[in-house]
């Protein structure tokens, strides 16, 4: 998987780390040739479920959150198992306001809630829209990764 650059991993937590594998099988799962913030959320939702869920209206169930995001990435595309899955210029973008985030809250690693946070304040497309379609928020997670979220 091509990478930003791999310094950039090293702060990511356990669960950030998941979340990017799971990322990438969601691509291979779902197709496409590259992967998108939307593919970023369906890994979180894998690896972290809560990491949007704690911040989700509670009448939303995870099941409709990842069939949303699955009919926005179904794609016939399917890369061969050896092609080398590139992180769309949305996603970099999303994955560069993640580490600002995680900045600007003085936290020493990036969480899957600081991805989602890169996704609702840089990306652009589906991905913003089935996050604030199911209530979450930015200033909520910032609230509560400044609050008790801290690592």
């Amino acid at each position: 998987m091509e990478s930003p650059g791999n310094a950039m991993f090293e702060r990511y937590s356990d669960e950030a780390r998941r979340t990017l594998f799971f990322a990438r099988d969601a691509v291979t799962e779902h197709g496409g040739t590259q992967l998108e913030p939307e593919h970023l959320l369906l890994g979180v939702l894998r690896a972290d479920p809560d990491a949007i869920l704690r911040f989700a209206a509670p009448d939303i169930p995870i099941d409709a959150i990842r069939a949303r995001l699955v009919a926005k990435v179904a794609d016939d595309t399917k890369p061969p198992l050896a092609y080398e899955i590139r992180f769309s210029d949305r996603l970099k973008v999303a994955m560069e306001r993640a580490q600002i985030e995680t900045d600007d809250l003085s936290d020493a690693n990036i969480r899957p809630e600081h991805l989602i946070l890169g996704v609702l304040v840089k990306s652009s497309g589906d991905a913003i829209i089935v996050l604030r379609d199911a209530g979450v928020q930015a200033s909520v997670i910032r609230k509560f990764l400044s609050g008790h979220g801290r690592q």
